[in-house]
């Protein structure tokens, strides 16, 4: 299913979103918003799909980097924070990617900057070009991140790179991004999907169940302290000795055979 600048299918275990330059007007709009949402949630229900990998036409993800979703002609001064805060949502692309359970792969094709970064950021795992460049450019034009980059990218990069990214707008090239922990590989660009793709395969091979255990512990864990954590971790192991797929794993180990994991 899709639109003209988004669509999806799939490919064996693995959910494709493809994001495509608009024929006219803004990428972001309430309809692109929208269709994603409901591409996640198909994803989500589909127990077929097991790593969701999002993919773009070159350089789209820098395009129009800080579109403002409220218009400075539009701003009502006189209305309470809340109206314009309700218009936000409908524009919002990262927590559509962020609120899945199944691993989520990037594959970032040319730049990332602006909402394009802040989207990148709500994937699991980013791949980039030797050649991407990435910034949130957003202070330039007298506004702040509003989909996520002021609270993922510190929880990726750490506080400090962040913040003098946000207040500077710079750019930062691949090699940085990859020191950093901005992006997790770097690939040349006609390598970008063979690489994102046998990532994504890889992945698929794994137990389907203590993948998405491995994820909710690792951004679950994040707002706990060390000892919730260990409880957490402590209890999805007791839930996961009772799978399928817990016991297809030995099985398969004592057998010396590859494992045929079900997802239960």
């Amino acid at each position: 299913m899709g639109n003209k600048k988004i669509t999806f299918k799939k490919k064996g275990p693995v959910g494709w979103i493809v994001l495509s330059y608009p024929a006219t007007g803004e990428f972001v709009d309430i309809v692109l918003a929208d269709t994603l949402r409901e591409i996640c949630s198909i994803m989500s229900y589909d127990d077929s799909i097991r790593v969701i990998l999002i993919t773009c036409e070159k350089d789209l993800l820098s395009l129009s980097p800080c579109p403002s979703p409220i218009p400075a002609h539009q701003f009502d001064s006189k209305k309470s924070s809340r109206s314009h805060d309700a218009i936000l949502p409908h524009f919002q692309l990262a927590n559509s990617i962020a609120s899945l359970e199944k691993p989520t792969i990037i594959a970032i094709n040319g730049d990332a900057k602006g909402q394009g970064l802040e989207l990148a950021l709500a994937s699991d795992i980013r791949i980039g070009t030797t050649l991407s460049r990435f910034s949130m450019p957003h202070i330039q034009y007298g506004q702040i991140p509003w989909d996520g980059g002021t609270q993922r990218l510190p929880r990726i990069i750490g506080f400090s790179r962040a913040l003098e990214l946000l207040m500077t707008g710079r750019e930062v090239d691949a090699q940085e991004a990859k020191q950093t922990g901005l992006v997790h590989q770097l690939v040349e660009e006609d390598f970008l999907l063979q690489q994102a793709s046998g990532l994504a395969l890889t992945i698929t091979s794994q137990a389907p169940v203590a993948v998405r255990y491995t994820k909710e512990l690792l951004l679950k864990g994040m707002d706990l302290n060390l000892d919730s954590g260990l409880r957490l971790e402590a209890d999805l192991n007791i839930i996961l000795q009772s799978t399928t797929d817990r016991s297809e794993g030995i099985t398969s180990f004592l057998e010396r055979r590859d494992p045929n994991f079900q997802g239960q």
